[in-house]
C-alpha cells in the first residue's frame, strides 16, 4: 500500500515557495534556449552540436545589453547586483580603452605624456572580494543557521566600515542602510530583504514534481535544476549537515559576471552608448543636465578627455603616404640610401606648412611611430583642408584642360558643319528667291483680279447696304413719327380726362358749396315764411271771428227764414221785404264768398310753403347727418391734429431748450462745421409752424361746421313750431267744416218746410240756390282742406 504524507505550511511559506519555483523555471528556461540557440548556430547539422577539437578557435560575435546604473529612493539587493556589474563593466572598459591606448603609444615608441583615470578595483573588492566582501558576508549568513537581516547587517558594518568607498553613518545604521561611493555617485542600500531575496532556495519537492511530469521540456527544465555533482560542490553541506543544494543567487551573480568578463577580455569589444534624451519619455524635448549625468556614469567623458589629450586620429605608414602624399614635396630618393623614411619625410615636409602659422616646432601635432601616425585633431583638421584644397585645385585644373580640348573638338565640329549648313541653306535661300519672284508676280496678277471683283462686290453690297439703311432709316423716322404722335394723342387724352377729372371735382366742390348756400338760403326763407306764417296765425283768428259772426248772421238767417216762413202764407209785402232782406244777404254772401276764396289762397300758398319747409327740412336732416359724420371726423381729425400739434410742441420745446444748453462756444463750433443741419432745423421748424397755421385752420373750419350745426338745430326747432301752427290750423278748419255742414243740414230742413206756391216757389228756388251759392264754396273749401 502506498504511504501518503501530509505537511501543514502557512500561507507565506507556500507563496514563497511558489515564487522560488517560478523563479527557478524561468531561469532554467532561459539557459536552456542559450544551450538550445548556441548548438543550432555552431552545429555542423541541425541541431547537432559541432565537434571541436582542443585548442581550437571559432569566430564569434556577441551583443550585450549592458545594465544602465540605477539609484532610486529605495534601493535593495537588485540595485546593488545592477551596479556591481555596472563596475565592472566600466572597469572593463577603462582598461580597453584608456590604457590599451596608452599601451599602443608606448609600443609605437611616441612621446607622450601619462593621463591619470579614474580606478574603481576598490569598489569591487568592497563588493566581491573574499571573506570582506559584500557578497561573500551575505552568502555566508544565508548558510548560517538563523542567519537573518540584522545579523548581516551588523557583519558588514564591522568588516567594511574602514573601507573609504563604504559609508554608513549612526543615523544608516539605526535604520539598516549603507551606502557605496559607486563612480557615477553615492547610492543608499537598504538590508531589509537581502538575506530572503538571496537564499533563493528551491524546495526538494517542487523539483520533484518537476521529474515527475510526463512532459519532456518539463523533464529537462527539472534536469537543469538539479544540484551540480562537481567536486567543488559535491562535498559542501549545510551548517545543519545536509547537503547544499544550489548556491546563492549572489554568487551565482558574481560568477557568471566573472565568466562574461573573462569573455569580454578574450574578444574585441566596442561599446556603443544609448541615452535618454529626457525623463518623460516624450519626443521634441532635450534635458541637458541628463544627457552630461548618463555622458558622465557611462564613462564617456573620461573616455573623451582622453582622447583629445591623446592622438584619436592613427593611420598607417602606407594610408598616411597614399592620403596625403598630394601635400608633400617631390623629393628625390638618394642613392645608397639605407635609412630613408618616405613617411617621416612626407610628415617633415607637410610639417613645414603647418609651422607657417607660428606654431613650435613641437606642438606640430604629427607623430610617426613604427607602424602607424598619431594625428591630433587640430593637425587632422588642417591636414584635411589642406587636401581638400589641393584636390580642389587639381580637379578645377584637370576639368580645366579637359573642358579645353573637348571645346576645340567640339568648336572644329561645329566649324565644319556650319560650312556645310551655309552652303545648304545658301542654295535653299537661292531656290526659295525665284519661287517667291515668281510668285510675287503671279499674285500681283491674282491680286488685280481679286481686287477688281472685291471692289465691284463692295460697292454693290453698298449699295445694298445703302438702300437698306435708307429705307430702315425711313421706317424708323415713319415709326419715330407715328410713336411721337400717338403719344402726344394718348397725352392728350390722358390731359382730357384729368382736366375733366378735375372739373368734376371742382364742379362737385361747387354743387357742394352751391347746396350748402341753398340750405343757408333756404332755411333764410323758411325762416322769414316762417314769421310771414306766425303773422298769418295771427290774422286767422280774426278770420274765425268774422266766421262766428257770419254763423251768428246764418243763425239769425235761419230765425227769420222760419219768420217768413209763418208770415209768407199771409203777407205778400212781407215777402217782398224777405226779397229785399234776401238781396242783402246774397251782398252779404258775395263778400263771405270773396274771404273765402282769399283763405283758399291762402291755404294753398301755406300747403306749398308747408311742402318746401318738408323738403328744406329732409335736406337739412341729409345734411345733419352729413354734418355729423363729418364732425365725427373732424372730432377724429381734430383729437389727431391737436395730438400732433402737442408732440410738435413739445418737440420745439425740447429743440428750444437743446439750443438754450448749447454754450456759446458749442453754438460757434456747430455754425462753423454744421451750418447745413442749422438750416435743416430752421426748415423742419418752419414746416412745424406752417403745419400749426394749418391745424388751427382746420380746426376753426371744424368750429364753423359746428356753428352751422347749430343754426340747423335752431331752424330745425322753428320748423316744428311751425308744424305745431300748421296742426292747429288743420284742427280750426275741421271746426269750420263741421259748422258747414251743420248750416247745409239747416237749409234742407228749411227747403222742406218751406210752402210750395209758384211765386213762393220760385223765390224759395231762388233763395235755395242763393243758399247753395252761398253754401258750395264752403263745401269746396272744405273739400280742398281735408288732408
Amino acid at each position: 500500500k502506498k504511504e501518503t504524507h501530509k505537511r501543514v505550511l502557512s500561507m507565506e511559506q507556500c507563496q514563497k515557495g511558489t515564487e522560488a519555483l517560478i523563479k527557478a523555471a524561468y531561469g532554467a528556461l532561459f539557459q536552456y534556449l542559450v544551450k538550445r540557440i548556441n548548438a543550432s548556430i555552431a552545429g555542423d547539422g541541425v541541431g547537432a552540436p559541432r565537434s571541436r577539437t582542443r585548442g581550437s578557435k571559432e569566430a564569434s560575435i556577441g551583443i550585450l545589453d549592458i545594465f544602465g546604473f540605477e539609484s532610486f529612493e529605495v534601493n535593495s539587493f537588485e540595485q546593488l547586483c545592477i551596479n556591481y556589474c555596472n563596475e565592472a563593466l566600466q572597469q572593463q572598459f577603462n582598461r580597453f580603452v584608456l590604457r590599451n591606448e596608452q599601451e599602443e603609444y608606448d609600443r609605437e615608441g611616441i612621446t607622450w605624456t601619462f593621463i591619470d583615470f579614474p580606478e574603481n578595483q576598490d569598489v569591487l573588492d568592497l563588493i566581491d572580494l573574499k571573506q570582506t566582501g559584500i557578497i561573500n558576508i551575505l552568502h555566508d549568513k544565508c548558510r548560517t543557521p538563523g542567519g537573518n537581516d540584522h545579523t548581516f547587517a551588523l557583519a558588514m558594518y564591522e568588516t567594511c566600515s574602514g573601507h573609504g568607498r563604504f559609508v554608513a553613518d549612526p543615523r544608516q545604521v539605526g535604520e539598516k542602510l549603507f551606502a557605496i561611493q559607486h563612480y557615477a555617485g553615492v547610492v543608499e542600500y537598504t538590508v531589509d530583504g537581502f538575506i530572503e531575496k538571496t537564499r533563493d532556495e528551491l524546495p526538494k519537492k517542487c523539483s520533484d514534481l518537476l521529474l515527475s511530469s510526463s512532459n519532456g521540456l518539463v523533464k529537462k527544465i527539472a534536469e537543469i535544476l538539479q544540484p551540480d555533482d562537481s567536486p567543488t560542490t559535491k562535498g559542501r553541506r549545510t551548517p545543519r549537515g545536509r547537503a547544499s543544494s544550489r548556491p546563492t543567487l549572489g554568487v551565482q551573480f558574481s560568477s557568471q559576471l566573472q565568466n562574461l568578463r573573462q569573455k569580454i577580455d578574450e574578444t574585441s569589444p566596442h561599446y556603443i552608448r544609448c541615452l535618454k534624451p529626457n525623463g518623460l519619455l516624450v519626443p521634441d524635448h532635450f534635458d541637458a543636465a541628463l544627457i552630461a549625468d548618463q555622458l558622465a556614469c557611462a564613462g564617456v567623458i573620461e573616455a573623451v578627455r582622453v582622447s583629445r589629450l591623446g592622438y584619436p586620429q592613427r593611420f598607417s605608414h602606407n594610408q598616411f603616404i597614399t592620403r596625403y602624399r598630394i601635400l608633400g614635396r617631390r623629393l628625390k630618393k638618394k642613392k645608397n640610401a639605407k635609412n630613408y623614411n618616405p613617411t617621416k619625410a612626407l610628415v617633415h615636409s607637410i610639417a613645414h606648412r603647418l609651422l607657417k602659422d607660428g606654431d613650435p616646432k613641437d606642438d606640430v601635432g604629427i607623430q610617426v611611430g613604427k607602424s602607424k601616425v598619431f594625428l591630433r585633431r587640430e593637425a587632422y583638421d588642417k591636414l584635411e583642408v589642406m587636401r581638400r584644397g589641393r584636390i580642389s585645385t587639381a580637379a578645377i585644373s584637370i576639368q580645366k584642360t579637359v573642358r579645353a580640348f573637348l571645346c576645340r573638338q567640339q568648336f572644329d565640329r561645329m566649324m565644319r558643319s556650319s560650312i556645310t549648313i551655309q552652303s545648304f541653306i545658301r542654295r535653299v535661300l537661292a531656290t526659295k528667291l525665284v519661287s517667291e519672284i515668281r510668285r510675287r508676280h503671279n499674285s500681283t496678277i491674282i491680286q488685280r483680279t481679286f481686287r477688281k471683283f472685291s471692289a465691284r462686290r463692295y460697292l454693290l453690297s453698298a449699295v445694298f447696304m445703302t438702300r437698306w439703311c435708307q429705307t430702315r432709316y425711313r421706317g424708323s423716322l415713319g415709326r419715330r413719327r407715328y410713336n411721337e404722335l400717338n403719344r402726344q394723342r394718348k397725352a392728350l387724352c390722358i390731359q382730357r380726362h384729368y382736366r375733366g377729372h378735375v372739373a368734376s371735382k371742382y364742379l362737385k366742390k361747387c354743387l357742394g358749396a352751391a347746396l350748402a348756400i341753398q340750405c343757408a338760403w333756404r332755411t333764410h326763407v323758411a325762416r322769414m315764411s316762417l314769421a310771414a306764417k306766425k303773422s298769418a296765425a295771427r290774422d286767422l283768428k280774426s278770420i274765425v271771428e268774422e266766421r262766428d259772426r257770419l254763423r251768428q248772421e246764418a243763425n239769425a238767417l235761419r230765425s227769420e227764414l222760419k219768420q217768413v216762413k209763418a208770415d209768407a202764407s199771409s203777407q205778400n209785402v212781407v215777402m217782398v221785404n224777405a226779397s229785399v232782406d234776401t238781396s242783402a244777404k246774397d251782398a252779404e254772401i258775395e263778400s263771405l264768398r270773396e274771404t273765402l276764396g282769399k283763405l283758399a289762397k291762402e291755404k294753398k300758398s301755406v300747403e306749398n310753403e308747408l311742402e318746401q319747409a318738408k323738403e328744406s327740412v329732409a335736406a337739412l336732416k341729409s345734411e345733419r347727418e352729413s354734418m355729423t359724420t363729418d364732425r365725427d371726423d373732424l372730432k377724429k381729425v381734430t383729437k389727431m391734429l391737436q395730438s400732433e400739434i402737442n408732440l410738435q410742441e413739445e418737440e420745439v420745446k425740447r429743440l428750444r431748450k437743446l439750443n438754450m444748453e448749447l454754450s456759446v462756444e458749442e453754438s460757434a463750433k456747430i455754425v462753423s462745421t454744421d451750418t447745413s443741419q442749422v438750416v435743416e432745423l430752421k426748415r423742419e421748424l418752419q414746416l412745424l409752424k406752417e403745419t400749426h397755421s394749418a391745424l388751427q385752420r382746420e380746426h376753426e373750419d371744424a368750429q364753423a361746421t359746428l356753428e352751422r350745426q347749430k343754426d340747423y338745430d335752431q331752424v330745425k326747432l322753428e320748423n316744428d313750431r311751425v308744424k305745431t301752427d300748421y296742426d292747429q290750423v288743420k284742427t280750426i278748419n275741421g271746426e269750420l267744416e263741421g259748422r258747414i255742414v251743420s248750416l247745409q243740414q239747416d237749409n234742407q230742413q228749411l227747403q222742406t218746410q218751406m210752402p210750395a206756391p209758384r211765386a213762393a216757389s220760385s223765390n224759395s228756388n231762388s233763395t235755395s240756390a242763393q243758399v247753395e251759392r252761398i253754401v258750395a264754396p264752403i263745401t269746396i273749401v272744405s273739400g280742398t282742406t281735408v288732408d
